[in-house]
């Protein structure tokens, strides 16, 4: 068999109560997880803008005649663009953004209530995405100009929806080749005001689903792709196919998933955990002189973006800024609109403090850990921490009551506490029953039609 083939076999014939009780808990986490994001997602300019392509404000026309698949590409860019979704740091793709509003958006269009079929659907999808962004080598292809998670994700959304519908495999086969073609990475710059990429990924993971509902009325593909030079071809990346199949079925992959511990880009995670631990071991931030933070080199520039009002993205992969909000407004971390920085003359203070050096030391545990040492020099003392594994990372996972607490500190400002709640309530019982699925898709489908 093709590599396609056969991962394709893997991906119609896994089962969800074949995991672990432990995978089981993981999985329905990230699940909780994702549902924090899409609240906070659909209450921020970006969230709004994507919503008003279908539903425009004013009475406007519709920029697109609502349906399915469309919903499937506003739901993932809301998602994606908050920063808070979770992070698969060997592939570098950001998985539950992309997997689970399609996922959930077609079992309420295709009427699937099925908990065992939907955690089905929702592992073939994660496994499909990662694997391919191991496949390209997501780590490195993203400072070529590539962003993985765009590259993978109608791949990981044809896997999921094929898997939702029960395709054969050799129907899912199609799928996935189909989906491959449709695969680009090259997004660019983000952007301003209204930045196209959530549009952009949103049209990724909608064209999966196409490639499923295709495959299904019997459209089919080269099968052969990966096993020849189609990826070097195509998009000038070396690849390495063999890790869509190595240790195939081995172990759940959502177990090698990182949560982020606020809205923050990922290569700044360690380095702001760093601080905020000397912060709460009585660092005084006014009192600093000089703070150095090193990083490895490949992701030196990211975190020393230009900050550009109105973009979130610049705001949460801005090192500086993040540091000034731990300091400072550490509610800010929260903030998944960024639409406004926030002026204050101790953050712009800080800011101008921070220095960001490269060590090629810690290039030694790229790309499983996104490490950083943080050095803080003081008129008294000097301060220095160093993290590999940030907190969320599989070495350091979140805690069930840890990932409930982060779900309240994101969205209880937004919508409630009683309603974080019921949410939550409503994520636990998904995988567990028909009337729990029922539930929490009929959630979704309610947040993203009120906003």
């Amino acid at each position: 068999m093709t590599v396609l083939e056969t991962f394709a076999d893997f991906s119609a014939h896994v089962r969800y109560p074949d995991l672990s009780d432990p995978e089981r808990e993981t999985l329905s986490l990230h699940l909780l997880d994702t549902m924090g994001a899409a609240i906070a997602g659909c209450r921020t300019p970006n969230g709004r803008a994507l919503r008003e392509l279908q539903t425009p404000a004013g009475g406007d026309t519709a920029v697109w005649n609502r349906g399915t698949i469309d919903d499937v590409a506003v739901r993932t860019g809301t998602v994606r663009h908050t920063e808070i979704d979770d992070i698969h740091t060997s592939s570098n793709v950001t998985p539950s953004s992309i997997i689970v509003p399609s996922t959930l958006t077609m079992c309420a269009r295709l009427g699937v209530s099925d908990p065992a079929l939907i955690g089905s659907a929702l592992i073939s999808g994660y496994e499909a995405i990662l694997r391919l962004g191991m496949a390209i080598d997501g780590p490195i292809v993203m400072y070529e100009g590539i962003w993985p998670t765009f590259f993978c994700a109608p791949f990981g959304t044809a896997a999921a929806t094929a898997r939702l519908m029960n395709l054969p495999a050799d129907a899912t086969a199609q799928a996935l080749a189909n989906a491959l073609t449709l695969c680009t990475g090259g997004a660019g710059a983000p952007g301003r005001n209204r930045p196209g990429r959530w549009f952009v990924i949103g049209e990724a993971a909608r064209a999966g689903v196409a490639a499923a509902l295709a495959a299904a009325h019997g459209f089919t593909a080269d099968l052969g792709l990966l096993d020849g030079e189609w990826l070097s071809q195509s998009h000038g990346l070396r690849g390495k196919p063999d890790a869509l199949t190595e240790k195939l079925g081995r172990k759940c992959i959502v177990t090698d998933i990182s949560m982020k511990p606020c809205c923050t880009g990922k290569q700044v995670a360690a380095a702001l955990a760093a601080f905020q631990k000397l912060l709460s071991e009585g660092l005084d931030p006014e009192a600093a002189t000089k703070i150095e933070v090193h990083v490895p080199k490949r992701y030196a520039a990211m975190v020393d973006r230009r900050l550009m009002p109105g973009t979130n993205r610049s705001t949460t992969g801005n090192l500086r800024y993040q540091f000034a909000l731990a300091a400072f407004h550490p509610d800010g971390l929260f903030d998944a609109a960024r639409s406004e920085r926030i002026y204050d003359a101790r953050l712009d203070a800080l800011m101008d403090k921070v220095a960001i050096k490269v060590d090629d030391s810690h290039e030694q545990y790229m790309p499983t850990y996104w490490p950083a040492r943080v050095e803080v020099a003081t008129p008294k003392a000097k301060f220095v921490e160093t993290v590999v594994a940030a907190p969320g990372d599989p070495d350091r996972r979140f805690s069930a009551s840890e990932v409930r607490e982060k779900f309240h500190t994101l969205t209880d400002r937004l919508i409630g506490e009683d309603n974080a709640e019921d949410w939550i309530e409503a994520c636990d019982g998904a995988l567990s029953s028909p009337e729990g699925s029922e539930r929490l898709i009929s959630k979704l489908e309610k947040l993203f039609e009120e906003g």
